[in-house]
Order: structure tokens, then C-alpha cells, then sequence
């Protein structure tokens, strides 16, 4: 029941170095990996709406999970946590 949210925390594709130093990447697991998922989430809410509110922002949270997505879940209201197509997109800007 104190479930808001889940997000993708198993087989995380990341950057690493092997053990001469070379650039590779590993698949990672756990919650640390799903934290790094929702603050991304919270950030790219954030940059569309700078003032949001905590509540707001959860309000967003539980909205983007999709039900039905989660095998077995222990909270009747918590979703997979979906940033993809329509989501907001971070602002590049090129300077000079």
C-alpha cells in the first residue's frame, strides 16, 4: 500500500569501464537503478513546469504508471512508470 510507483530497476543498460580501463557497459539491477529512472522522470516534469508543487509532481507520477504492467503487484494503485513518446524532452541548448 506505500507504493506510488514502480520503475525499471532489473538489467539497466549502463556505461562502465572494463578492468584495463576501456569504456563498456554492464547490465545493473536493483532499486538504485529504479531511483535513477523516477528522479529523471520528476527532473523532465520539472523543466515543463518549474513551479510544480511535491503534490503536483506526484500527481504526475502516479498518472504516467501504466497499469497492468507489474507482475503481482503489492499495491492495487501503482503502475510502471512510463517516460517514452510524448514525454518532455530535455532542452539543448548550443552556446558559444
Amino acid at each position: 500500500p506505500c507504493l506510488d510507483v514502480f520503475a525499471p530497476g532489473d538489467s539497466v543498460l549502463l556505461p562502465s569501464i572494463d578492468a584495463d580501463r576501456e569504456p563498456t557497459s554492464q547490465l545493473w539491477n536493483g532499486t538504485s537503478m529504479a531511483a535513477g529512472y523516477v528522479s529523471g522522470a520528476v527532473a523532465l516534469f520539472l523543466e515543463q513546469h518549474p513551479f510544480a508543487t511535491t503534490g503536483a509532481v506526484l500527481d504526475h507520477l502516479r498518472a504516467e504508471g501504466a497499469a497492468g504492467r507489474v507482475d503481482a503487484p503489492r499495491s492495487p494503485r501503482a503502475g510502471m512508470l512510463y517516460v517514452g513518446a510524448g514525454a518532455a524532452r530535455p532542452t539543448i541548448v548550443a552556446r558559444r
